[in-house]
């Protein structure tokens, strides 16, 4: 059984949240035309976000 930290719970949600965002955009119409846009073109867009 796993158990975390009360600090590792606290930083949990938010860091879900983030993620949530993350992927929301990748799939949104800013980063896919139908049609138009294709599985690597998606890939390099997430990883163009996360180049630091």
């Amino acid at each position: 059984m796993e158990q975390r930290t009360a600090s590792e719970l606290e930083l949990y949600p938010p860091i879900v949240s983030l993620a949530r965002a993350f992927i929301a955009e990748a799939f949104s119409t800013k980063v896919i035309t139908p049609g138009v846009t294709t599985t690597d073109d998606v890939v390099w867009s997430i990883r163009q976000r996360f180049e630091l």
